[in-house]
């Protein structure tokens, strides 16, 4: 797991929206890939304000040799008090030691973090619900989530790649406000510019089914919880939630498993392709249009 310019350009861009403040955890250690001079430049660049503190190297030789940052330098250069990493082990230095597919979060994290940032750890974890609900539990009403996840061309990366809708759906379920979510082109060079693409429901309708070129593909979700944010309803998937659904609810609660409606098949499936020819029809013609090269 690691910070790519392009990954930090996010924070910094979310950093001068509304600047960070408090406690910030990472799911797995993250890797930093550049310097405080190219740290700085960027942050120029997004007219976000940085704590002026002395740099801190990479505690690995062979980052701290090319002049790379520590992830926690650049953590509290963003105006964090604190930070702290979570993960399955202590192979890789984590301080909070946790399972994210476990049902529950550990009391002591309850409410506690103003940031979680998933720079690609959920695609590890099996149980995404879990996961998700984990996040959930350790944020702060008012905390921000930052993931970024696979979207495509990374087989056997880890268990999962994600469409954009999964993190839509499920934050709009939950209450979530949705800041923004991207679709990230990049290329296993850390040190590469991302081209980033504005998402929106139904944008890659004309290339969901092997539309998309050769490329690596990610997802960037910023969420922010708030007061009426839950963390275990299972959405419907967006694009469906229309007169095809008639009694099929928007969400389930998977606290009530016995209240579901059993729904046929066949006729699920019917509705299902008769709506989507017909999004493919009102799409067609649609481009993604880079919005930025981070």
């Amino acid at each position: 797991m690691g910070l790519a310019k392009g990954s930090a350009s996010i924070l910094l861009a979310e950093s001068a929206r509304k600047p960070f403040s408090g406690e910030v955890l990472t799911l797995g250690k993250q890797d930093v890939y550049f310097s405080d001079a190219a740290f700085k430049k960027m942050a120029a660049r997004f007219g976000a304000t940085l704590s002026p503190l002395p740099a801190v190297l990479s505690p690995k030789p062979d980052f701290a040799a090319q002049g790379y940052i520590s992830d926690d330098y650049l953590f509290a250069s963003l105006g964090f008090s604190k930070t702290h990493c979570l993960d399955y082990s202590d192979f890789e230095g984590a301080g909070i030691i946790h399972d994210l597919n476990a049902p529950e979060a550990p009391a002591s994290l309850r409410e506690r973090y103003d940031l979680v940032v998933d720079g690609g750890t959920l695609e590890h974890v099996f149980h995404i619900p879990n996961a998700l609900n984990n996040i959930f539990q350790m944020l702060k009403v008012g905390g921000r989530v930052v993931h970024i996840l696979p979207t495509t061309n990374m087989v056997d990366h880890g268990f999962y790649m994600f469409s954009p809708t999964l993190l839509l759906d499920f934050y709009g379920a939950n209450n979530y406000q949705v800041e923004y979510i991207r679709l990230i082109k990049h290329t296993l060079d850390q040190t590469k510019p991302w081209i980033i693409y504005n998402y929106t429901l139904g944008c890659l309708d004309n290339i969901s089914l092997g539309g998309l070129d050769s490329g690596m593909y990610s997802v960037c979700c910023v969420a922010t919880k708030t007061e009426k944010s839950t963390g275990n309803l299972v959405p419907q998937q967006r694009c469906y939630q229309n007169g095809a659904w008639i009694g099929v609810p928007q969400y389930m609660d998977t606290t009530k498993e016995d209240e579901k409606s059993p729904q046929s098949g066949s006729l699920v499936a019917k509705k299902l392709l008769r709506l989507r020819q017909s999004l493919k029809k009102k799409f067609k013609g649609v481009k993604m249009v880079p919005m930025i090269r981070y």
